[in-house]
């Protein structure tokens, strides 16, 4: 059985205790070398490939469990890494920087969103068993539950769709809701085909305030505050913006639209 062991100089062992030594030890197999900090936090995939380790030198890596390298770096945050943890299906994985989570797409290494909620530091995470919901505890004294759906590739159907299912005849920007909004609204959308999709919040003097990336996402409606983007009403940096009118545009594949919304307070 394969462990592995952190080290305050960022490096991580690899550790093959099929062989014992003395006190259990076992031997080292291989040794993880990278970060630049302090290795804070580890998890396997679920089909035991691949390793994630969090440190705080603000990066999260993967590495092949099998030959001891490193298959890719995690980059984006500027805050220290703590936990991390594989969906079930080993496509996603979840970190924590800070009062934020991360979900990045395991294979492209692409940061499919971060979700923002907490008011302190995050210090657990853990997905349920289908992958369709994640909870984080934190130092402010909550526990929250993070709804997956919006960011699950659905499978491929095998079967001809019903006239109810029919994909929708265009890719297309709806009305958020509420709108009016106070402090965060919700921002439907459908897909004519499957897209990778981002949003972009603009003032009116056309300042980016925030984008939104949604992810990759297949053909069809995405209309309910399940499914629909969400704002929380707050910028890149974390802060609530100033009532007012902004703007959202919707890319989705080569196509654009914008809309405009109101903020009041």
């Amino acid at each position: 059985m394969d462990r592995i062991l952190a080290r305050d100089d960022g490096t991580l062992l690899l550790r093959d205790d099929d062989l014992l030594w003395d006190d259990d030890i076992g031997v080292v197999k291989a040794t993880l070398e990278g970060h630049t900090s302090e290795v804070t936090s580890m998890a396997f995939a679920p089909d035991g490939k691949t390793i994630a380790s969090a440190s705080w030198d603000g990066t999260v890596r993967l590495w092949d469990a099998d030959r001891g390298t490193l298959k890719t770096s995690l980059e984006g945050y500027t805050d220290w890494g703590y936990p991390v943890a594989f969906a079930p299906d080993g496509k996603t994985i979840a970190s924590t920087a800070g009062d934020k989570i991360g979900l990045w797409d395991t294979d492209s290494g692409v940061l499919k969103t971060i979700l923002q909620g907490h008011t302190d530091r995050i210090w657990a995470v853990a997905f349920a068993p289908d992958g369709k919901t994640i909870a984080t505890a934190s130092d402010d004294g909550s526990i929250l539950l993070w709804d997956m759906s919006p960011y699950i590739t659905p499978a491929t159907p095998t079967s001809v769709q019903s006239a109810s299912t029919r994909l929708p005849t265009q890719t297309a920007l709806l009305a958020n809701f509420p709108n009016p909004f106070n402090p965060d609204t919700y921002i439907p959308y459908q897909l004519h085909a499957p897209a990778h999709v981002r949003l972009s919040i603009y003032d009116v003097r056309g300042a980016l305030v925030r984008e939104i990336n949604v992810g990759y996402r297949a053909a069809g409606q995405y209309l309910t505050s399940t499914s629909a983007a969400h704002w929380d009403g707050r910028d890149h940096r974390g802060e609530r913006v100033a009532s007012g009118v902004y703007l959202y545009r919707l890319q989705a594949g080569p196509v654009a639209q914008v809309r405009k919304m109101v903020l009041v307070k």
